[in-house]
């Protein structure tokens, strides 16, 4: 129970820090990472439902799409932006990032119905430990700024392997990943 209070909190304050601003332009980025975090945080709630009634059906149906849809499109974003680091344009309005999300759906269809859905949250991290290396590494900044940024993917790496060699289904493992993705957040925000 104090995992899920735990995760719904890490939650919100992902889609707190992605919500839209009035200043600016919500770009799709952004758009995405917040609704990936209204998906995890309807996941927490659903498990701390689920787990106060005893209900599991409803902490199935919402751990599996926080697992297999908001996980995947998380880092999917941060792989769009490793591309921009890279210099790829990488710009996507929230449309595409929504038609995104529904391939991610068509995917996970797919892979469940050939017994091969396992893999994606495997896939995903390292996936996500790939774009935040990038991310990193890439921009040349002064060796104090580099080290700052080489702790994202250090430690989304121990997650990483972390969870390659225990594989835990649990949904409170997804909050590791989200404060590491705030503690991105940050620094991105900082650095010029």
């Amino acid at each position: 129970m104090i995992s899920d209070l735990a995760l719904l909190a890490l939650s919100l304050a992902f889609s707190w820090v992605s919500r839209p601003s009035q200043s600016t332009e919500w770009s799709g980025e952004r758009a995405a990472d917040f609704a990936s975090g209204l998906i995890i945080t309807l996941a927490a709630g659903g498990s701390l439902f689920g787990t106060m009634t005893g209900n599991l059906a409803a902490m199935t149906l919402l751990s599996g799409l926080a697992w297999y849809a908001a996980m995947p499109l998380i880092v999917l974003v941060r792989v769009a932006q490793a591309a921009s680091t890279l210099g790829m344009p990488s710009t996507w309005s929230r449309e595409i990032w929504g038609r995104i999300l529904l391939v991610q759906c068509v995917i996970f269809e797919l892979a469940r119905r050939s017994e091969l859905a396992f893999m994606i949250p495997q896939v995903t991290l390292i996936a996500g430990l790939i774009a935040l290396c990038i991310w990193a590494v890439l921009p040349l900044a002064p060796v104090r700024q580099l080290l700052t940024r080489l702790t994202v993917p250090t430690l989304w790496g121990v997650i990483t392997l972390t969870y390659l060699i225990y594989f835990p289904d649990d949904l409170y493992v997804l909050g590791a990943p989200l404060a590491i993705l705030l503690l991105q957040t940050r620094i991105r925000s900082s650095t010029p």
